[in-house]
């Protein structure tokens, strides 16, 4: 069975690599690139093609713009938000915008890992 490949965004340097070092070591995951930046993440979504990205919500100062980049890649990619503010209006806004999930940040690291796996369809 091929991984399912990764990009994961966080802004928080100290967050991208706890999400890489944890999603790294799960059987079937393949992270093929990190941005710390939004601006990086579209650029990096179609030149690596990955199954799934992962954004955190918090990433930038702006606050709609992992809406505005959810809205962007969703037509083309399975996007999952992670975000610190797991209310109502942050996780209708992600999956409004398209995002196959939304998972808060106090979750434990196997609700992110379900997320992903249930971003992929079934073959």
């Amino acid at each position: 069975m091929k991984p399912i490949r990764l990009l994961v965004a966080a802004g928080d340097v100290s967050l991208l690599c706890g999400l890489r070092m944890r999603l790294e070591i799960e059987a079937g995951f393949a992270i093929v690139g990190a941005a710390a930046a939004l601006d990086d993440v579209g650029r990096l979504a179609r030149g690596l093609a990955p199954d799934v990205v992962v954004v955190d919500a918090d990433t930038s100062a702006q606050p709609d713009a992992a809406t505005e980049l959810v809205r962007s890649l969703a037509p083309t990619h399975r996007v999952v938000v992670l975000g610190l503010h797991d209310g109502r209006a942050a996780r209708a806004a992600a999956l409004e915008a398209g995002a196959a999930a939304f998972v808060s940040k106090h979750s434990p690291s196997s609700t992110l890992v379900a997320a992903i796996r249930d971003a992929i369809p079934d073959p």
